[in-house]
């Protein structure tokens, strides 16, 4: 099996990071449009249903195109990209949406930005010989800094215990499934693989959303399916794809630490449309956080 953070060498490692900080731009913006459909009378299954049914023809149609002349997959990789994908992207969307009926945005991320530290333990603790001291360095420099964040004042009052611990299994779920995905990732490209796996996490997405709305009422008017369209294309389809990509040039863990400046992100977002309020410490720990980000995410060499 693949390390979760494989060598590489400096090109693709830039490549990688690029495509993580693209990603993680596009995905701040994730939280804000699910808040702002909940002010319209959305809710999350039927608002995870919308993302995932316009998302599906494009990954479907990219599964169909890098797979017409590569070499069939086996049993096992149908398995691990099926499964990684109903877990990472049907049901982490599921509790993280869940999750964000009861906490704010920037609250939100930070609590999801346990994945890298989880990705990471998982590497030690199969002695994966390629997880270096940047990355470990990275990794302290992004978890001290969320730990800053979660101190301050503003983001604790928002602590419901429910709506964390929903984010916190978002998190667990998308860590595994990373983990899961990453050897298929390396084998077949980072667009195939994730185009699998987001075709099997739209199918079984748009059936649980049916199931729980059998007869179609409320249907969401215009502005939570504009929202709803928002999140496939901007936070969905692109940044989705963007991470396949950085996984296969840093590997899992690398891209999951680089990817921390989302947090930060996010806040300022939070804070420009929706009026969420950080105080120092809160910025503080968001600084630290995108510092850690960039020390992990960089290449190694000169």
């Amino acid at each position: 099996m693949s390390s979760l953070s494989a060598p590489a060498s400096p090109a693709p490692r830039w490549l990688g990071l690029v495509s993580v900080v693209l990603a993680a731009v596009l995905f701040a913006g994730k939280g804000v449009l699910v808040r702002m459909a909940y002010q319209h009378g959305a809710d999350a299954t039927g608002l995870l249903g919308i993302r995932l049914a316009l998302s599906l023809p494009v990954f479907a149609a990219l599964a169909w195109w890098m797979g017409r002349k590569a070499a069939p997959l086996t049993p096992v990789q149908w398995t691990r990209l099926i499964s990684g994908g109903i877990l990472g992207y049907h049901l982490a969307s599921w509790l993280n949406f869940l999750g964000l009926e009861r906490v704010e945005v920037a609250l939100e991320r930070v609590i999801l930005f346990i994945y890298p530290t989880l990705l990471v333990a998982w590497a030690l603790a199969r002695g994966q010989r390629s997880v270096d001291k940047t990355l470990v360095i990275g990794l302290a420099m992004t978890v001290g800094g969320i730990s800053l964040t979660w101190g301050d004042r503003a983001l604790a009052a928002q602590a419901d215990t429910v709506g964390v611990l929903l984010v916190a299994a978002s998190a667990v779920a998308f860590a595994a499934s990373l983990v899961i995905n990453e050897p298929d990732a390396k084998a077949l490209g980072g667009i195939r693989s994730t185009s699998i796996a987001m075709t099997a996490a739209c199918v079984t997405g748009l059936v649980h959303a049916l199931v729980a709305r059998p007869s179609g009422a409320d249907l969401p008017h215009g502005t939570v399916l504009g929202l709803g369209a928002a999140l496939a294309i901007g936070a969905t389809i692109v940044p989705t794809l963007l991470m396949g990509l950085a996984i296969e040039h840093l590997g899992a863990a690398r891209t999951a630490v680089a990817g921390s400046i989302a947090p930060a992100l996010t806040a300022l977002l939070g804070w420009a449309t929706l009026g969420e309020v950080l105080g120092p410490l809160g910025w503080l720990g968001i600084a630290a956080t995108t510092a850690g980000a960039v020390v992990a995410g960089r290449p190694r060499g000169p």
